[in-house]
């Protein structure tokens, strides 16, 4: 018998990051870009209700690699953890990440990254997300995302941009 009961979305949670923390803000951008690899990424909070299969939006405070907003969207596929990394190799040190960092760290893989062509800006959410946390406090490095501000960003983020950068 088929279960027809509603499943719940998955739950959403932003990490945000700000390049000019990061020791080396060279190399943040090809860490993020190579989605063969997952990356991991600080989370020195909401440990405990962070779950595999949760999905994941990479926010990118103001910087010099353009402005602030959504630039990548992907999946959790692993839960917060301070050891036991499927790729060490990718997991930064606090001195790379600077003062925000934590050494829990929570496994990404990223499906969609888009550096500053089609990425989300504050204006583009602003219209659809008002209340997004990071819209009204963007103090801090992880932030929830409840169901009905996931579908939101979501649908915008699956508009194609024109060519003047409108959606």
């Amino acid at each position: 018998m088929a279960d027809d009961t509603p499943k719940n979305p998955p739950t959403a949670f932003m990490w945000q990051f700000v390049p000019k923390r990061w020791r080396d803000s060279r190399r943040l951008r090809p860490y993020i870009e190579d989605r063969s690899e997952p990356i991991y990424w600080s989370t020195p909070r909401l440990q405990n209700e962070i779950r595999r299969g949760d999905q994941a939006v990479l926010w990118r405070a103001k910087s010099e690699f353009g402005p602030r907003g959504i630039i990548a969207i992907g999946e959790v596929v692993k839960e917060p953890a301070l050891s036991g990394f499927a790729h060490p190799e990718r997991v930064h040190s606090d001195g790379d990440e600077g003062a925000e960092s934590s050494p829990w760290k929570t496994e990404i893989a990223l499906t969609d990254v888009r550096w500053n062509a089609g990425m989300l800006t504050v204006r583009d959410l602003a219209d659809i997300v008002p209340t997004l946390t990071v819209l009204v406090y963007a103090l801090g490095t992880v932030f929830r995302i409840n169901a009905d501000q996931f579908r939101q960003i979501e649908r915008r983020w699956a508009r194609p941009r024109q060519r003047d950068g409108t959606v």
